[in-house]
């Protein structure tokens, strides 16, 4: 493979990593929003995991999963 093509393919991976790490960050972001302006517990959980539903990705809604999972635990 030639070094032109090679470095595309890098820079497609990291353009998705990228993406997928600003997608994480808005999304606990939006937590912390959610948590400061919740009243009660079941309040927050009920908003979040409203907001995690919005995610269609699986992968990336693994990973926000796993975020939320530290907010809650």
């Amino acid at each position: 493979m030639s070094w032109e093509k090679e470095k595309e393919e890098k820079k497609e991976a990291l353009d998705s990593w990228i993406e997928s790490t600003e997608e994480e960050l808005e999304f606990a972001e939006s937590l912390y929003k959610i948590l400061d302006s919740a009243t009660t517990k079941e309040d927050f959980l009920r908003l979040v995991k409203a907001k995690l539903r919005e995610y269609k990705n699986p992968w990336i809604k693994d990973t926000l999963q796993s975020i939320l999972n530290i907010v809650i635990d």
